[in-house]
């Protein structure tokens, strides 16, 4: 199996993100905040036929859950990430990895 071009798509509850990671381990966000609001604890996803990313945000991750004092959602949502968004995100982490094998990068911005 050839893996080069396999993208993983993940929630992760404390670093409150939905992050992109390439084939060499790159990780890159695509969605950290709702509003300038950071979200509370990205848990489930799915992506559906045409590419849409579709994730919860319930407070699981946050010690103190719905009265956190971290939290600054004051609810807990269902969010879509549209297939333009991730294609053109895969695309940027395609030219980063490019880019990093050349010059010895560490790390997306």
């Amino acid at each position: 199996n050839d893996d080069s071009n396999v993208y993983l798509i993940m929630c992760e509850h404390g670093n409150r993100r939905v992050s992109l990671m390439g084939p060499d381990g790159t990780k890159a966000s695509l969605a950290t905040h709702f509003h300038n609001k950071k979200l509370n604890s990205p848990n489930d996803l799915i992506l559906d036929r045409k590419g849409n990313v579709y994730f919860t945000d319930p407070p699981y991750g946050l010690n103190g859950l719905e009265n956190d004092p971290e939290r600054e959602l004051d609810f807990n949502g269902i969010y879509k990430i549209n297939a333009q968004t991730l294609s053109k995100k895969i695309d940027q982490l395609k030219n980063y990895e490019t880019t990093k094998k050349k010059s010895g990068l560490n790390s997306v911005a």
